[in-house]
């Protein structure tokens, strides 16, 4: 069986990943998930977790990484920047394999076969690319919280925070201070609020998170929208997730 190798930027994407093994990819042989704190870790963290097996010989190693983009990036310039990464892992034997785009501006692959002396290699990159979610200001980022938010905002999962008694609200109500009243205040004041990461702060917010649950994790946060998106609307959660499964079943078929 082949060994997987799971890269993302950081622990959202860590998140996310492993609730989506469990819901449908359980039986495969994924290594531990690696944040690797950051888009430009990407270089160093890879080879020095995978050139060792990449070198054994003895079995195919698959890469499944997923990537931000951020508002001055180019979707080539990822691509490149991921071309560059595999041309290292296989500078021993001189190959330079071509990158393969499973699905315009969010997935894309690299492949070599076994041979004598070196492992197969599979690399699948997912760049985070989803639809507005229905928010006034443009996001300037395209990131994994883009995607939370997507679930997090339907009817569906803001009912269930809604519901909770420290909170007593409506889900239209809690949308329109996540989306509108708590991006509006801060904006007023001159601050920035143009990041997905800035709206799931706003949903902390409204929904008094940290009072109701006792914590200050983000990632719980994420995890509690995943569950409830996948158990009251699953329908909808798979279309919002659906390049994140597609990159899953590259990487593991």
């Amino acid at each position: 069986m082949a060994t997987i190798f799971p890269f993302g930027e950081g622990k959202t994407e860590k998140v996310v990943f492993r609730f989506l093994i469990e819901k449908q990819f359980q039986g495969y042989s994924f290594r531990n998930f690696v944040s690797v704190g950051g888009r430009d870790n990407f270089r160093s963290e890879i080879p020095k977790t995978v050139q060792i097996d990449l070198g054994a010989g003895r079995d195919e190693i698959r890469i499944l990484t997923f990537r931000d983009l951020d508002a001055a990036e180019q979707v080539d310039d990822v691509v490149q920047s991921f071309q560059d990464i595999v041309q290292e892992l296989l500078e021993p034997w001189r190959l330079r394999p071509s990158v393969q785009q499973i699905r315009p501006n969010t997935i894309y692959k690299w492949e070599v076969s076994i041979a004598p002396g070196r492992s197969g290699l599979r690399l699948v990159l997912h760049i985070a690319n989803h639809a507005d979610p229905g928010l006034p200001v443009p996001l300037l980022n395209q990131t994994t919280d883009g995607y939370i938010l997507r679930v997090g905002l339907t009817d569906q999962v803001l009912h269930r925070f809604a519901r909770e008694s420290k909170v007593g609200s409506t889900s239209d109500s809690l949308r329109t201070l996540i989306t509108a009243d708590i991006p509006g205040a801060i904006k007023q004041r001159g601050i920035a609020f143009d990041e997905d990461k800035d709206y799931l702060a706003a949903y902390l917010a409204a929904t008094r998170f940290w009072v109701v649950k006792r914590t200050e994790e983000q990632a719980r946060l994420v995890k509690i929208i995943l569950e409830r998106a996948w158990r009251y609307n699953q329908e909808r959660f798979k279309q919002v997730f659906a390049s994140w499964f597609a990159a899953i079943e590259e990487v593991v078929q």
